[in-house]
């Protein structure tokens, strides 16, 4: 997993994240998942995260492509 933050104004950080996922049998393929995130920290210890997935799982001999919308508001101590 390697993840990048950018922080171009205060409290808002845009992230960029890849995967890959090798599994321990040689016979089998890789999978691989990148993410776009959007982290706005908008008032102390809230936050609101807007992130967009996509995946491309290796099932077998075949390959299963998924895209995800996550958001989500968080509120910590």
């Amino acid at each position: 997993m390697l993840q990048a933050d950018f922080e171009f104004w205060q409290g808002l950080h845009f992230m960029l994240t890849g995967e890959i996922t090798i599994p321990p049998t040689y016979s089998a393929r890789a999978s691989f998942g990148g993410w776009a995130s959007i982290n706005w920290f908008f008032m102390p210890h809230v936050d609101l995260r807007s992130d967009l997935i996509k995946q491309s799982l290796a099932l077998g001999s075949t390959n299963l492509d998924a895209t995800s919308i996550l958001i989500q508001l968080h509120a910590f101590l």
